[in-house]
């Protein structure tokens, strides 16, 4: 009988920072984050709008983006 082991998933700052290498002088980045639509209801996490799972502001702040740029000091995040 095999057994079943659940491993805890990497955040996405860990996850982003296992798959990029080597440094860039830009990055574009365009994450999944949740919003109200002109319904009031959360898009795209309303049951009749799920695509794909978003990301927290907080998680979207925690990514590594300085980590993987030719001169961090230079990097800007904007909500």
């Amino acid at each position: 009988m095999n057994k079943i082991v659940n491993f805890p998933r990497p955040t996405a700052a860990q996850d982003f920072a296992s798959r990029v290498q080597g440094l860039y002088s830009t990055v574009l980045a365009d994450p999944p984050w949740r919003f109200d639509n002109r319904t009031g209801k959360m898009a795209p996490e309303h049951r009749r709008l799920l695509r794909y799972p978003t990301m927290t502001f907080e998680e979207i702040y925690e990514l590594p983006i300085p980590e993987v740029l030719f001169e961090p000091q230079e990097s800007v995040k904007t909500a």
